[in-house]
């Protein structure tokens, strides 16, 4: 699936998604993958190295490696205030085992990690840098005379936090794959 295909997918799961205008929908997409993109590309000429992402974000925030499950399932979670990441490794080597068509043994599990690193990463810079820029993508959910209710799309920070770690370690099927 590529970067636009997964942001239409991730896009139609958010909550306000019926309250985006049709004409507006790829625009918003293209908006957040250029966000990731624009953020990788800054991120990548600041010495990130997409063969070892990990000892970059590890220089700029705390890593935890966890093997027990979190109290919810998820994979991974950037804590945004104390700039830690979590990945929890157990959860992520199943849930990457039963979600893709690739023998377990040929799956280069530290690839795999990085990915989901490169992602909580985004969210952290996004934070910390850009300040959420996705939120200036607001739409009217509630309007009644002159008095409009606005909300940003969540969704958003979710399609640039993949376009970010796409742009960096190309597409993750291939980028996680053992080379022998």
């Amino acid at each position: 699936m590529d970067i636009n295909q997964l942001g239409e997918k991730l896009l139609k799961d958010d909550i306000l998604y019926d309250k985006i205008p049709n004409s507006e929908r790829l625009e918003f997409i293209n908006y957040a993958i250029k966000q990731g993109f624009n953020a990788a590309d800054i991120s990548l000429k600041n010495g990130l190295n997409e063969e070892k992402p990990k000892k970059y974000i590890q220089e700029k925030v705390k890593v935890n490696y966890k093997k027990e499950s979190p109290p919810v399932p998820i994979f991974s979670e950037a804590k945004l205030k104390n700039e830690i990441i979590n990945l929890y490794t157990e959860d992520i080597k199943n849930g990457v085992i039963d979600g893709i068509e690739i023998e377990p043994e040929k799956i280069n599990f530290e690839k795999v990690y990085d990915v989901f690193l490169l992602h909580e990463y985004y969210h952290i810079l996004e934070e910390k840098k850009y300040k959420h820029k996705n939120d200036k993508k607001e739409i009217v959910v509630f309007e009644i005379f002159k008095w409009k209710i606005k909300r940003s799309i969540k969704t958003l920070s979710e399609i640039s936090a993949h376009a970010y770690a796409r742009r960096i370690t190309g597409l993750p099927i291939d980028y996680i794959k053992k080379t022998i």
